[in-house]
């Protein structure tokens, strides 16, 4: 009897039934796999939920320059604004991967990294034009 019921609970346990796993979803896998690729022209930081409204940086990894996405969903509005409209290096030294964004204790300043020669950035976001910049670190 001992044997039957260590059978039994080895086939529930083995099946899912007990832990109620779901089936495979093939596009999740898909979508996890996109999520973690390197080499990649774009990556997105997330930042905060300012007054109800997400907020996103968009960072073109090859040439440094970055967008504020904002996410209003009371609203049911999406929109990019720019914090820096030029590339931080010629087009020839542009490769991807090439900068990176690194979080700071204040949740509206950032740090850009060129890992390639070592220059960095202090990049301060904000959903007010005036206070959005990009400031070489020295």
């Amino acid at each position: 009897m001992k044997q039957l019921f260590t059978l039994m609970f080895s086939l529930l346990f083995s099946t899912g039934l007990i832990h109620g796993q779901e089936p495979i979803n093939e596009e999740k896998l898909e979508f996890k796999k996109l999520e973690q690729l390197t080499n990649s022209t774009y990556k997105l930081y997330h930042t905060s939920n300012e007054m109800g409204k997400w907020v996103y940086l968009k960072l073109n990894t090859a040439n440094g320059m970055l967008t504020q996405l904002v996410i209003d969903e009371k609203n049911n509005l999406s929109y990019e604004n720019n914090i820096n409209t030029l590339p931080l290096v010629e087009k020839s030294n542009q490769i991807n991967d090439r900068f990176v964004l690194k979080s700071t204790p204040n949740n509206y300043t950032f740090i850009l990294l060129d890992q390639i020669n070592g220059r960095m950035w202090k990049v301060y976001w904000s959903l007010e034009t005036e206070e959005r910049e990009i400031i070489s670190i020295p």
